[in-house]
């Protein structure tokens, strides 16, 4: 006999209930909420209405009808079933449904709370790419599945970037779109990612924003239509924002460019940031809408502040920071050969120093009056410059400062 248990409450023995579940071959919920409860006791249902399911789909469209017929072999038995009625398979015109697909968003049992699935429940024809919208709460990490032979997936990549505002986008590709081999196999079920979470509290605060995008499937005719189910029990768009960032800053240094950017998750974007407390370095400024600190510092020192993000729900979060900026080591100036060098009738030289750091290159015919050739921001790679005014001056004096 198998036990099955859902669990709901403060006091709860999780660990004898989990051993007996487990020993038994059943399952263990545990139920923090009511929308929990209700979800498990769905699950639930699912488990003791069937094990297995049996799904078949077919490419005819048109009016011969044929008889459907299985053979299930398991464990060393075998059953046949024979449909007791014929199949007519029905016209483009009047019945679309092979343009139809369904995913669902379901909570993985075997991951509990910190995971979420995107499975197939119904796979359409043709559909070699897959393309999501989704701002996670807390920090997710997305898992390709079902990509080894034999699977629905197998050889699919996937690549995922930012949307500017605080979500993201996640795409599914099939190694070859042009080749029909590499399509999710039409009327497949199955896994196709895995939403890894930490700190996750609850599943129903997974997301703020959990959507298919339907514009990717130029290859089907007639406008496609792909329906995501479950994804309202994992969203929740009334949750203070959460940063994310540590507050141990990496340190900046003088006349050297500095970025350094600040994330958040939870309540609704878009995001503001802003500075309530202390002050930021000279020369580094806040974007309040990126949550960037950026700019080239012009002095040395440590620099406590305090950042406030807001989402658009006017619930907020702060986080205390501080910054250090060093000195940095003068820029050197040297000639190609080791000393300035004079070629094609100009003076030639090298200017070094740190990467990222912010150089004026100024000359001088008397050592009293300077002039500025330029301001560049140094690469790893020394910076040439040739100067164009040197051709006729019998002397010329150079010097690189910071700014």
């Amino acid at each position: 006999m198998r036990l099955y248990c859902v669990a709901f409450g403060t006091l709860i023995d999780t660990n004898t209930l989990g051993q007996l579940t487990a020993q038994t071959g059943g399952r263990y919920f545990r139920a923090q909420d009511p929308a929990s409860l209700a979800s498990a006791f769905a699950l639930l249902g699912k488990d003791l209405d069937g094990q297995y399911m049996l799904r078949w789909a077919t490419l005819r469209r048109n009016a011969t009808p044929f008889t459907p017929s299985f053979q299930i072999s398991l464990e060393g038995r075998t059953h046949q079933f024979t449909s007791p009625v014929d199949y007519v398979a029905t016209s483009y015109g009047t019945n679309r449904e092979v343009f139809f697909g369904m995913w669902r968003l379901v909570a993985d049992a075997e991951e509990g709370a910190d995971a979420l699935l995107l499975r197939t429940t119904y796979a359409p024809r043709n559909v070699r790419t897959l393309r999501l919208h989704y701002w996670p709460n807390y920090p997710c990490e997305p898992v390709l599945l079902s990509t080894n032979a034999g699977e629905i997936l197998r050889g699919w990549t996937m690549t995922e970037t930012p949307d500017g505002s605080g979500g993201r986008w996640l795409e599914l590709n099939s190694p070859d779109p042009s080749f029909n081999t590499n399509d999710i196999p039409y009327g497949a079920l199955g896994n196709l990612v895995q939403f890894q979470f930490t700190g996750l509290p609850s599943a129903a605060e997974a997301f703020s924003v959990f959507e298919v995008d339907n514009m990717v499937y130029p290859n089907l005719p007639g406008p496609p239509s792909f329906t995501l189910q479950g994804a309202e029990a994992f969203i929740s768009t009334n949750m203070t924002p959460l940063i994310v960032t540590a507050p141990e800053l990496p340190p900046a240094m003088v006349s050297v460019v500095y970025s350094n950017p600040f994330s958040a998750a939870g309540g609704t974007r878009p995001y503001t940031w802003s500075l309530t407390a202390g002050a930021l370095p000279a020369g580094i400024s806040l974007d309040a809408a990126a949550g960037v600190i950026h700019g080239v510092p012009l002095a040395s020192g440590t620099n406590e502040f305090v950042l406030r993000v807001t989402g658009g729900n006017d619930l907020w979060s702060a986080l205390s920071a501080r910054l250090v900026v060093a000195e940095a080591p003068r820029p050197l100036i040297g000639g190609l050969g080791g000393v300035l060098g004079f070629e094609q009738g100009h003076f030639t030289f090298r200017v070094g120093g740190v990467p990222g750091q912010v150089v004026v290159l100024e000359a001088s015919d008397n050592l009293i009056d300077w002039k500025a050739l330029g301001t560049n921001v140094l690469e790893s790679a020394p910076w040439e410059f040739m100067d164009p005014e040197s051709g006729s001056l019998p002397r010329r004096f150079y010097r690189a400062r910071l700014p």
